[in-house]
């Protein structure tokens, strides 16, 4: 879990480092709640997820998140499955850190936090 949300609608993930060649399948959390808290500092009210509201899986692993909205740098043949709780997971035809996995959120969204497998 990240320390505080991102908005992003697009999430790209370059794997950097390797032990044999690449794999990868991940999910990500959302914040769908904001709420306003004070905050005396500044005295007003700032509005900020509340780290208990955000562990909402946004939908790798159900399927919320459709497959056209996912791009890849490469495929290595039928190793395309980039959500958990699949039998394979993604693999690019090489490992090199220009290879990438990239999904389209549709519009802006509150990113917590990344699990991968």
């Amino acid at each position: 879990m990240f320390e505080q949300p991102i908005e992003a609608r697009y999430i790209r993930f370059e794997p950097q480092t390797w032990k044999h060649a690449i794999a990868l399948k991940f999910d990500l959390f959302s914040c769908e709640i904001v709420i306003t808290t004070p905050r005396p500092e500044l005295e007003t009210s700032t509005p900020h997820a509340s780290f208990a509201d955000c562990r909402d899986q946004m939908g790798l692993e159900n399927n919320e998140i459709r497959d056209h909205q996912i791009s890849f740098s490469s495929i290595d043949g039928l190793f395309k499955s980039i959500r958990l709780g699949s039998e394979t997971a993604w693999r690019p035809s090489i490992s090199s850190r220009k290879e990438f996995v990239r999904v389209d959120l549709l519009e802006p969204r509150n990113i917590s936090g990344i699990v991968t497998q």
